[in-house]
């Protein structure tokens, strides 16, 4: 009697194992595409402008390329010290020209201490507002260490860079404001026919305040403000922003249930593109000033 051979079998059950053992990997992380591959695509565009909207869950962090200029606008929470520091340091981060807080909450505020500590800062801006927090008082002491001192971030400011790129802050216009939130300094970044609009946390009471100036608002790209919540992004000032891309920065499954089906259906409404972190992770823009490219996902 001939022995029947088990072979084909065996080896269709081991391919099949191995595929399914792969995907498997590749689903929970495990091994995949080096991020490396996409930095490097990244890197490799030469645009003068990058806005980098690094993902650091429910909070943010925002990293601006100049050509050789470099501006972080806060620093998440104080656990994602090391994320902020580390994609800094990956794309070749020495120096820090000028560093924002918008306002002194932990979400944006907690990761600046070891921020400061890491890198070599040129300036330093934040709003006349402080709290009592240790996250604040780790900044002011790193502050210190390197004998830096606060520029006030207020209204008028203007920032002048290389082929005319420009950084203008609209807000905050008072002294003092009830809610820590409103001290976050509306700031607009503008090259060419591309712009962005970076609005903190700051909320509808501040977009009416900013809207009586009669700025131009009309952005490329909006940071969404404070992260999706209703207390922010009244129709007025979208319809005059009138954004492309409507960037929101939140963590997966926040405790806050942000952002608001309401305020999306309003971005969306209104013809601006949605990228959330919790989704996207980092979300990339460059431009030449003309053009608008997203480079990430």
């Amino acid at each position: 009697m001939k022995k029947r051979s088990y072979t084909p079998i065996i080896l269709f059950v081991v391919i099949i194992f191995s595929f399914v053992a792969i995907n498997f990997l590749l689903e929970y992380g495990i091994v995949g595409v080096n991020d490396s591959e996409e930095i490097s695509r990244i890197q490799s565009i030469k645009d003068p402008l990058k806005v980098h909207f690094i993902d650091v869950g429910q909070g943010d962090s925002i990293f601006i390329q100049i050509k050789n200029k470099n501006i972080l606008i806060d620093a998440g929470e104080s656990k994602e010290a090391p994320s902020v520091v580390n994609y800094l340091k990956t794309y070749k981060v020495n120096k820090l020209d000028y560093v924002f807080l918008t306002h002194p909450h932990e979400d944006h505020l907690g990761g600046l201490s070891e921020v400061i500590d890491t890198f070599d800062i040129g300036k330093f801006y934040s709003p006349n507002a402080s709290t009592v927090t240790r996250s604040y008082e780790n900044l002011l002491n790193s502050l210190k260490s390197k004998d830096l001192k606060i520029n006030r971030a207020k209204a008028g400011l203007e920032f002048t860079f290389a082929d005319d790129i420009v950084l203008e802050l609209f807000s905050p216009n008072k002294d003092e404001y009830t809610n820590l939130n409103n001290y976050s300094p509306i700031m607009k970044l503008t090259y060419g026919d591309i712009s962005f609009l970076f609005t903190g946390d700051a909320e509808e009471i501040i977009e009416k305040e900013v809207l009586s100036k009669n700025h131009n608002l009309e952005s490329t790209v909006l940071k969404a403000g404070h992260h999706g919540s209703k207390t922010s992004s009244s129709i007025e000032f979208l319809e005059q922003v009138n954004a492309q891309f409507a960037v929101i920065t939140t963590g997966k499954g926040n405790r806050f249930n942000l952002p608001n089906e309401e305020i999306v259906k309003r971005h969306e409404k209104l013809g601006s593109k949605i990228l959330m972190t919790e989704k996207y992770g980092n979300i990339v823009f460059s431009t030449d000033g003309r053009d608008i490219r997203l480079l990430s996902n």
